[in-house]
């Protein structure tokens, strides 16, 4: 035991010390080696060993290095040291409420994000920005960033959004409608995680091809932001063939996961032997139903997510009520209906 203390020690100083040297090694050859090596060391650390995030921004760089598996082992354990440090995610039901939310006076008394370096620190401002020509590194970067998200405030994530509401989102989403395989989503099937498809990607001979990584980041995208990507998607600057293509994509490769996902987290959060408010969810049919019963009153209702979930709204439908009016009833729908489209 004391020996794999001092190992794990050991791979901490050595992570340290290729942090604090990225940015020299990121284009030397020579170094590549020794750097992955001391990489895929770091990510036999199990998660509570693991360095902060903040203080391995300056491996953030390497995600542009020259050598493809450097890039991909910095963004698993950059990943890894997110996922650490991130609250566990509660169930959202629809996906759709993913996108961190305040209200406008609390966004009234913050100032906006002027850069992204302001938010996330090392590289990844620079390599996710518009201008760069390396779109791997930039993909990664998003990616990183993606998931750097659950570690902030509710309040800088809101500001986050809208700030990727107006500028930066619509640039990448344009880049990933030329890198996905809209013409043969099979080619490039997504991981159910990022983390899963970086953890793959680490293992294999050959590296993962443009194709793969637009798909994982685009599922990861829909995880994520799945209220931005259906504003862009209703509102860009789409052609009617890429907008059709985009959305057929979506509806083949990534609603299937979604929706999987969705029903798990359901059957996870619901208590089981609650039998007032039961909660059922079915893949097949893509549909969420709450039953609520209290003293001669009861309710269901039943959340229908479209085929190409979430790129069109959840439809909110009351199939059985006893001891309701219609008119709380009109009142509760537009209250569901703005909490989902919010």
């Amino acid at each position: 035991e004391a020996s794999r203390a001092r190992a794990q020690r050991l791979l901490q100083l050595l992570l340290s010390f290729a942090s604090s040297d990225a940015s020299a090694c990121q284009s030397r050859v020579s170094a590549h080696l020794r750097m992955l090596h001391v990489l895929r060391a770091a990510s036999l650390l199990p998660p509570p060993l693991l360095p902060a995030f903040s203080a391995l921004a300056p491996l953030s760089s390497l995600l542009a290095a020259t050598s493809i598996s450097v890039r991909y082992a910095t963004a698993l354990i950059l990943t890894r040291c997110i996922d650490a440090a991130a609250p566990v995610e509660t169930a959202t039901t629809t996906g759709a409420s993913s996108d961190a939310t305040v209200s406008s006076d609390e966004l009234a008394d913050e100032a906006e994000i002027g850069s992204l370096a302001e938010v996330f620190p090392g590289a990844l401002p620079t390599l996710m920005d518009g201008k760069s020509t390396d779109i791997e590194a930039r993909m990664l970067a998003w990616a990183c960033a993606l998931s750097a998200m659950a570690t902030l405030s509710p309040s800088v994530q809101a500001r986050l959004s809208s700030r990727w509401r107006h500028t930066d989102l619509s640039h990448l989403l344009q880049c990933l409608v030329y890198q996905l395989p809209l013409n043969d989503p099979s080619s490039a099937q997504p991981h159910a995680t990022f983390a899963e498809f970086l953890e793959a990607a680490a293992v294999r001979a050959a590296p993962p091809s443009a194709a793969e990584l637009a798909a994982n980041l685009y599922l990861l995208l829909l995880q994520k932001l799945p209220v931005l990507i259906r504003h862009w998607y209703t509102h860009g600057a789409l052609s009617r063939s890429a907008h059709a293509s985009f959305g057929r994509y979506t509806e083949t490769a990534m609603s299937p996961l979604l929706l999987k996902h969705e029903a798990q987290h359901v059957a996870s959060a619901m208590p089981k032997d609650d039998e007032t408010f039961q909660v059922r969810a079915s893949v097949a049919a893509r549909q969420i139903s709450a039953t609520y019963t209290y003293e001669g009153a009861s309710m269901q209702i039943v959340l229908t997510l479209s085929p190409s979930h979430p790129l069109r709204a959840v439809e909110v439908a009351c199939t059985q009520r006893v001891g309701v009016s219609d008119a709380k009833w009109r009142k509760w729908q537009r209250i569901i209906s703005t909490m989902l489209l919010a």
